[in-house]
């Protein structure tokens, strides 16, 4: 499934080109080209998605086109960014992964330490490492 996100591109003399997304508070991006800053912005939308359902939130409502037409910001342009949010979903699914037995029992160790289960120690484990790149 698809969301399309309008935006809102700015430019200034002697800076880069800004985008901000309406349907998404606090969510905006760069770049030194138009391509350079929707495509960044394209990965900001992701990441802002993966953090609401992340922290148990709906995805958002697209709905504030008209207020984006309406802006009274002659130098700003609108654009409409596509992004796949199949890949963003919280359903679960089955994976077939090859560990050495030796880390195994360390992940198996690890979760009964937490209190968890194999499945669940592995995802918190790694959703946390991936915070911190």
């Amino acid at each position: 499934m698809n969301m399309l996100f309008t935006v809102i591109v700015h430019h200034d003399a002697d800076s880069d080109y800004g985008v901000t997304v309406p349907d998404l508070a606090g969510c905006f991006s760069a770049g030194s080209t138009v391509e350079e800053a929707l495509q960044n912005t394209k990965e900001a939308i992701e990441c802002h998605l993966e953090g609401l359902l992340l922290d148990g939130e709906e995805l958002p409502k697209i709905s504030r086109l008209p207020e984006a037409l309406e802006q009274d910001d002659r130098s700003a342009r609108l654009a409409v960014i596509d992004v796949d949010i199949d890949g963003l979903s919280n359903d679960k699914e089955r994976v077939n992964i090859s560990l050495p037995r030796i880390a195994l029992r360390a992940i198996d160790r690890a979760a009964g330490r937490a209190g968890k289960t194999r499945s669940a120690y592995i995802v918190d484990a790694s959703l946390s490492a991936s915070r911190t790149q």
